[in-house]
């Protein structure tokens, strides 16, 4: 687990930062966005491990990623859409009827629909701005009129409020229709297309993006054991080669990760130490706002942030109190140590 604060850097950097501090190199990974995303003020990775740090930051942007493998070595793909994941040859279906193929096919493949929030709406306030109310909105065609309204919605442009509804939106529906299938083509891998081909149902005839691929094998000869040893065990007589079974959605339905990893909070109140410039008391800016140092981020984190010293009732806010002399002011969780544009 670690802790640590950036400021001014967007997700991209920041994820890059986290990377190249465990080693892995800018050869090793690659970001093909469409989009452009902001600078984060103020960020924070508290108590959480790079990883659930990467995954959090990702499912809040909207932000996918996968792997890709090839002789010469692999490489770790962010993405925003649908182009950065590759095409895979075609397989085609096959009906499971117990009788061994040809050559690997795809033995069953069902669809499964769901119902899903069609609408999303997203608010903030600006403080600076105060009579304007940064709102984003995104809606589909689907029914029921089902909605999704967050507040704070953790922007103050119109721009990034529309971009923020219609990545909820796009992850809500990204699966609202599934895939399930099972055979025995060993190539299958998540975050590619399968092009499913020969299907009876023509319009299934197309890409789908490969969400999660199990493969299992069994080779009981190997070790000298009977084929049949297990028949008591085994319900589903598979006893030695084989097989996999996977999900997917329709190649035009962008993929967004699901919100899988929250936000680390802490109890209590945490300590902190005013910094600024040397010989003042306390320095403030126009918002009256004091930098503090912040005592968990640990000595290998670049720990100064601004937390506010004015009063509030917001509880994923942060408040300072200013001493009346050169002490320790007590400040919040520095996951959000800015009342207003901290993530």
């Amino acid at each position: 687990f670690n802790q640590k604060i950036y400021q001014h850097l967007s997700v991209p950097k920041i994820i890059a930062q986290v990377l190249e501090a465990r080693g892995i190199l800018a050869d090793a990974y690659s970001f093909q966005l469409g989009a452009t995303y902001p600078e984060r003020v103020y960020c924070t990775q508290y108590d959480e491990s790079d990883l659930h740090f990467i995954q959090r930051l990702c499912e809040e942007e909207g932000i996918h990623f996968h792997f890709q493998h090839s002789a010469s070595g692999h490489k770790l793909v962010f993405g925003d859409d649908q182009t950065v994941f590759r095409k895979l040859a075609a397989v085609n279906y096959q009906q499971d009827s117990g009788m061994a193929a040809e050559q690997p096919v795809i033995k069953r493949f069902n669809l499964r629909l769901e119902t899903r929030t069609s609408r999303v709406g997203r608010r903030d306030y600006d403080f600076e701005k105060p009579r304007l109310l940064p709102e984003g909105a995104a809606k589909s065609e689907f029914m029921p009129d089902l909605e999704d309204y967050d507040y704070p919605g953790l922007f103050t442009q119109q721009a990034r409020g529309k971009q923020l509804a219609t990545r909820a939106l796009e992850r809500h529906r990204s699966d609202y229709r599934l895939a399930e299938g099972k055979g025995d083509e060993p190539s299958l891998v998540s975050g590619h297309f399968l092009t499913l081909a020969a299907h009876p149902r023509s319009e299934w005839n197309d890409l789908w993006l490969l969400l999660e691929v199990i493969h299992e094998g069994k080779q009981p000869q190997v070790l000298g054991e009977n084929i049949t040893s297990d028949v008591t065990s085994n319900k589903d007589d598979f006893h030695q080669g084989y097989r996999n079974r996977f999900l997917a959605t329709p190649w035009d339905a962008h993929y967004r990760p699901p919100l899988e990893h929250p936000k680390p909070k802490s109890l209590g109140s945490q300590t902190a130490v005013v910094t600024g410039p040397k010989g003042e008391e306390i320095h403030c800016d126009q918002y009256g706002r004091i930098n503090i140092a912040t005592n968990t981020a640990g000595s290998r984190c670049s720990s100064t942030g601004t937390a506010t010293a004015r009063p509030t009732t917001t509880p994923a806010a942060g408040c300072a109190s200013p001493p009346a002399g050169p002490a320790t002011p007590t400040a919040p969780s520095p996951s959000r140590a800015s009342a207003w544009k901290c993530w």
